[in-house]
């Protein structure tokens, strides 16, 4: 083979796909050092791009690799749309959509690019959610079509990929500035005012999950998709093979999160029995 056939092969080569990753922080620190470490090591994102003014957060994103942008924590769009234009410094041929507590299977780029370069906007009908409380609870939904059938051909926001053409015609702000929730059909809107909807990959190897715990506010209650009689209709399952298989990284978190959990049901409990017996006191010293 000559330099010229070697040259010729390279210039036919496939590049590489090449995915940034958008997330708005804000605390959470133990979550978010393995949602971005998952990023880069097992999803092979680029680059991941964090947006938030939080000082101690901003210490552990550079520790990691990841690159900072300070907005202030107001408007929820404005933060997410400034980590999707800082994206674009590094010449992605796709942004994907995550927070801090939203993780996706390992291969979610190379399943996921065929349908990003054919409609430029795709995502998944539903997720997984694990908490991690006094045990690990995993449920999953399906997504809208079950419990908002308005909705029913929208995808989840969790995972969601926009390609280059669909960014670049969005002026890279795929959200509405103001807005401090409701996201997910902020974005599906906007892409429609260009021409674009949000495919839907019905795939199975496809997985997307959703991190809880106690010890901070979460973006989804998990207590709507695991009750028998929840608005979200999710289907509870047996945490410890799935995790095992697809996310790892939840039983290693868990370990590390567990002292601080049982430390504050501890005293939540002491809490409670010190409240029933001041109100116990109070009966007993009412006036007979």
């Amino acid at each position: 083979m000559t330099l010229d056939d070697i040259n010729d092969d390279l210039a036919l080569a496939k590049k590489p796909f090449r995915v940034v990753a958008a997330l708005a922080v804000h605390g959470r620190l133990p979550l978010l050092e393995h949602t971005i470490r998952r990023l880069y090591q097992k999803n092979g994102c680029v680059k991941v791009i964090c947006a938030g003014d939080n000082p101690e957060d901003k210490v552990l994103c550079e520790s990691l690799g990841a690159v900072w942008v300070h907005i202030k924590n107001r408007f929820l769009g404005d933060k997410w749309n400034a980590a999707f234009k800082k994206a674009k410094d590094f010449n992605p041929d796709a942004v994907l959509f995550v927070g801090s507590s939203d993780w996706v299977s390992d291969n979610w780029f190379s399943v996921m690019e065929p349908y990003v370069e054919k409609y430029g906007f795709a995502g998944v009908p539903g997720c997984f959610l694990a908490d991690l409380g006094e045990e690990v609870r995993l449920c999953h939904w399906s997504g809208y079509a079950f419990c908002r059938p308005e909705r029913a051909d929208e995808t989840i926001g969790i995972g969601r990929m926009l390609s280059r053409r669909l960014l670049d015609a969005l002026n890279w702000e795929p959200f509405s500035p103001i807005l401090k929730n409701s996201l997910d059909r902020s974005m599906k809107d906007r892409a429609k005012t260009k021409g674009y909807v949000d495919h839907m990959v019905m795939d199975s190897r496809l997985k997307a999950m959703s991190l809880s715990t106690s010890l901070w506010p979460n973006k989804h209650r998990f207590s709507d998709h695991w009750e028998p009689n929840g608005r979200a209709k999710s289907a509870r399952m047996l945490p410890d093979e799935f995790l095992r298989y697809n996310f790892p990284e939840a039983i290693e978190l868990y370990e590390t999160l567990k002292p601080m959990i049982d430390e504050k049901i501890d005293l939540e409990r002491r809490t409670s029995i010190e409240s029933s017996h001041a109100a116990e006191d109070r009966v007993q010293n009412l006036p007979v």
